[in-house]
């Protein structure tokens, strides 16, 4: 991804990319699916969202956390 460009579905994690669950030794539990309702803007510093967090425990093809309806924060 590159500054500039917006999503609306992506993944947020605790970790860096370098130990991100996809790229490093992260584990599930830090990653959140994120659907979100507007497009949000790539970043390399941190943003604060809003939405409804859902916990999967049916679904393999999501991510355990997942925050739905999601907005930027005012």
């Amino acid at each position: 991804m590159q500054a500039g460009q917006t999503h609306l579905t992506f993944y947020l994690s605790l970790k860096p990319e370098s130990e991100c669950f996809f790229c490093g030794g992260g584990g599930p539990e830090s990653i959140v699916e994120v659907t979100a309702t507007q497009p949000v803007p790539y970043s390399y510093t941190p943003i604060m969202l809003v939405g409804t967090l859902v916990v999967n425990d049916s679904d393999p093809n999501q991510m355990l956390y997942r925050l739905i309806g999601a907005k930027l924060a005012q």
